[in-house]
């Protein structure tokens, strides 16, 4: 398993399965879509999964069921392909067992970063069909903003700061401070600043617009090639 759809990231995110899904990822990526369950298995997850205890493999294992990630048979868990439980998902991620160490970090880069790379996609399709305009190279970073993480992961606001903390310390994203410097203001507009006027604010005597930080990504990403139908003949 080397790419993982950015909605399944998502919805594991959303609920709070992250330590579960580390075991899916594992196994989606070390058998053939099937395992039986043992005890050499057990140790096999426990020691690639950092899991501490047995008890806490088997509500993992329970989590994976309720998603449907995995199913259960005589003996014998059944595991869900990314492209059953996410069909119509476009891009994906790339992941491996060396982001195990760091997992929770890389799940929050991932899905931060993509989001710095759907802006990005976008912006380039508005300069794409703008006709008019002459082309520009894209920037590295685009501006996420927490109110951003918080709408598409349903986090709370210091839980969404402590992610994208988590994934620029671990080297999935860097954070690029977006607050502007604005000049040639007028006195009227700089007393009224000095007041206090919401997005705006004062350092060292000179007036800031305060705009979201900006992420650059360092994950990849890739987008599905979609199949096309063949056309009926005769």
């Amino acid at each position: 398993m080397k790419w993982i759809p950015i909605e399944l990231i998502q919805e594991v995110i959303k609920k709070k399965k992250e330590k579960a899904f580390k075991v899916y990822v594992l196994m989606n990526s070390s058998t053939d879509g099937y395992f039986k369950r043992s005890e050499e298995v057990f140790a096999f997850i426990m020691n690639k999964c950092s899991i501490k205890t047995k008890k806490t493999l088997e509500s993992y294992f329970e989590d994976l069921l309720q998603l449907g990630y995995f199913g259960y048979s005589d003996g014998i868990y059944y595991i869900r392909s990314t492209k059953k439980l996410k069909p119509k998902c476009k891009y994906h991620v790339e992941v491996s067992e060396m982001y195990f160490e760091t997992w929770t970090s890389y799940m929050a880069g991932a899905f931060i970063g993509w989001l710095a790379k759907h802006q990005r996609i976008k912006e380039g399709a508005v300069r794409r069909f703008n006709v008019g305009t002459s082309y520009q190279k894209l920037p590295h970073s685009f501006p996420v903003s927490i109110a951003s993480i918080m709408k598409t992961l349903g986090l709370k606001q210091y839980k969404s700061h402590k992610y994208r903390i988590l994934a620029e310390n671990n080297g999935f994203i860097k954070l690029v401070k977006g607050n502007c410097e604005l000049t040639n203001l007028k006195s009227g507009f700089y007393a009224l600043t000095q007041n206090y006027l919401p997005g705006y604010f004062l350092k060292n005597g000179k007036v800031f617009k305060r705009l979201p930080d900006e992420v650059i990504p360092y994950l990849t990403y890739k987008r599905k090639k979609q199949r096309k139908k063949a056309k009926h003949k005769g």
